[in-house]
């Protein structure tokens, strides 16, 4: 999400966290599901060595090299027990250490190498692996992505129907991602993201860049009555951090303000709170319409396993703030941060779907499957972690029915098993491979790919 295999990955947040990019947590493991939270806008690359050889809670550190044992053991600290937590922190710290891990046990690495590692992060107090990650991939990744928008200007320039507004468009809309391009960081998305729209398939393009169309169905509203404040002053602080923070990224901006909506908190974990910026008490939500959607449940995740699967988690970050919102709409989704922002005197507008708009599961999840088309690319390339070239029926009544296996699944003829696949039900997907080697490529794959875009 355009990665260069060292034994390190090249940055997936060109994801996506994703997804951006935010943070993206991994879990890896046998029926049933141990959690391995990994976090990205990146994924690790593949390796030999099971996880369980480097996990912080199987690693004897004292049957291994004593270099590498203070390699795997740096870091740990705190990692597990923040594994086990189903809702986590917004400003959770990334637990690097288990990309680290597999890094350290690649086989081209050796008891040398390990111990030069040691000597430089104790003279340095950094690890070697987080100096060229900083200092060499991470500006190679932001020179690709300027190259990838100055090949496509240039081109659409000799375009005769490159009008003269879309050209202005592109432009603006290239300068934000740029900037937020510029102050991320090998992990995380710090300043914000955005859709690199002129990545995407020509026919979606403008929708990535303006958003996607809004069906209106009655007389927008003229709702003025300002935001009120919380009296308690824990929350009053943790609100204005939340606004201050969708403020900075550049996701609610100026301009002409028709109507107000309103926002609440809700807790979040224990110590969190996630914000909701209602829609539907200023009556907008009311005159909008969009379609209905299914989503997928359990049983299609058990049409894709069998008990040689190993499963993972890819969370995407910021879910409705990644995709914008539909221009005609933004001045009818006006926010008064003024009661908790001081410094803001005037109202401002969302330009991107937030949470509590009716639009933005639609929206947001319909981008996301437009990615997904893209994400599973063609089955017969061998080189695709989600490739496959049989689809085999076990119904009931057929004489080969194995009660034991899905009705109906991808199959790879070599291996005669399944093969990796993924589900996708909001902000949250699930791949699924036959190995632990095959499900780390294809969460690879998945989280490469939603940044990339």
């Amino acid at each position: 999400m355009v990665s260069i295999i060292f034994p390190l990955f090249f940055p997936g947040g060109e994801s996506l966290p994703s997804i951006t990019a935010p943070p993206i947590q991994l879990h890896s493991s046998v029926t049933p599901v141990e959690p391995v939270q990994l976090q990205s806008p990146v994924t690790p690359v593949d390796t030999n060595a099971s996880f369980a050889e480097v996990s912080d809670i199987d690693v004897n550190l004292s049957d291994i090299d004593v270099n590498l044992s203070v390699l795997l053991s740096a870091g740990t600290t705190g990692v597990e027990s923040d594994r086990q937590k189903a809702a986590k922190n917004d400003d959770a710290p990334v637990p690097t250490v288990l990309w680290d891990k597999q890094l350290w046990i690649h086989t081209n690495f050796d008891d040398n190498t390990w111990k030069k590692a040691v000597e430089f992060q104790t003279a340095l107090g950094k690890s070697p692996l987080d100096v060229l990650r900083d200092e060499l991939f991470l500006p190679l990744w932001r020179k690709s992505v300027w190259r990838s928008w100055s090949y496509y200007y240039k081109g659409q320039l000799l375009n005769r129907h490159y009008t003269e507004l879309n050209r202005d468009a592109d432009c603006e809309g290239a300068r934000e991602c740029l900037h937020y391009n510029a102050h991320c960081t090998w992990w995380e998305w710090h300043g914000g993201s955005k859709l690199f729209f002129w990545r995407w398939p020509e026919a979606f393009r403008i929708m990535a860049r303006d958003g996607m169309p809004t069906w209106v169905k009655g007389e927008l509203p003229k709702y003025r009555v300002p935001q009120h404040k919380e009296k308690d002053p824990e929350a009053i602080k943790m609100v204005a951090a939340k606004l201050n923070n969708v403020y900075g990224k550049g996701y609610v901006g100026k301009g002409r303000v028709e109507s107000l909506t309103y926002h609440f908190h809700v807790k979040k974990g224990e110590s969190d709170i996630r914000m909701v910026y209602d829609g539907t008490k200023c009556g907008l939500n009311g005159v909008l319409w969009v379609p209905s959607f299914s989503l997928p449940d359990v049983d299609d995740l058990l049409a894709m396993i069998d008990e040689h699967s190993w499963m993972a988690d890819i969370d995407i970050g910021e879910m409705f703030l990644n995709f914008p919102l539909d221009k005609m709409l933004q001045p009818y989704c006006g926010v008064d941060f003024s009661p908790y922002l001081p410094d803001l005197i005037s109202w401002l507008r969302w330009l991107r779907c937030a949470m509590g708009l009716k639009p933005s599961p639609y929206v947001a999840i319909r981008f996301l499957l437009l990615g997904s088309e893209i994400i599973r690319g063609l089955p017969s390339d061998k080189n695709n972690a989600l490739r496959y070239d049989k689809i085999r029926l076990n119904l009931p009544g057929m004489v080969s029915y194995d009660p034991r296996l899905p009705w109906v699944s991808k199959i790879i003829t070599a291996t005669r098993q399944i093969a990796s696949d993924y589900v996708v039900y909001v902000d949250d997907l699930r791949p699924v491979g036959n190995s632990e080697s095959a499900c780390n490529l294809c969460a690879r794959r998945i989280s490469c790919m939603l940044n990339y875009a």
